[in-house]
């Protein structure tokens, strides 16, 4: 409920992978909100590029889009691996990639929270892996275009 109306119906798995609007997001979980202009069509269900600050980025679209059009985007913290830029990144298709440095790491129990400065910007990363990387670290961060989610209304 937003304002008194329904912003979204589904299960919460549902709406926490695939929110309708930024309201949906940032309510239900921590979410990195990057803004964008889609830089060639989108087809529903599908994949395509946003130019953002951060730079250009590939997002899955739910629904259909015109190029030219804001969007703002969705990744979650959990989506996006983290390790020292001089660590050979995997090599898969679709992957967005980003340099950056960690400001601040923050020991969560069971996970690890790093905030990063990246080009434009900030990202927020969460992990269950304890690894080598410390405040301070030179770092790429990686995440898939199908869990960085286009949504469809500001």
């Amino acid at each position: 409920m937003n304002n008194g109306l329904i912003a979204q119906v589904g299960t919460p798995k549902e709406i926490y992978g695939r929110p309708a609007s930024e309201f949906v997001a940032n309510f239900i979980g921590r979410t990195n909100l990057l803004r964008g202009v889609l830089r060639q069509s989108a087809p529903a269900e599908g994949v395509a590029r946003v130019g953002t600050d951060l730079g250009e980025l590939v997002c899955f679209f739910p629904s259909a889009l015109a190029a030219g059009k804001a969007t703002a985007l969705v990744v979650r913290p959990e989506h996006i691996a983290i390790r020292k830029a001089d660590d050979a990144a995997p090599a898969q298709p679709r992957l967005n990639l980003l340099a950056g440095t960690v400001k601040r790491e923050t020991y969560l129990g069971e996970i690890v929270e790093y905030l990063v400065a990246v080009r434009g910007g900030e990202m927020l990363v969460r992990t269950a892996l304890v690894s080598d990387v410390s405040n301070g670290d030179k770092v790429s961060l990686s995440f898939p275009a199908e869990r960085t989610i286009a949504l469809m209304e500001g």
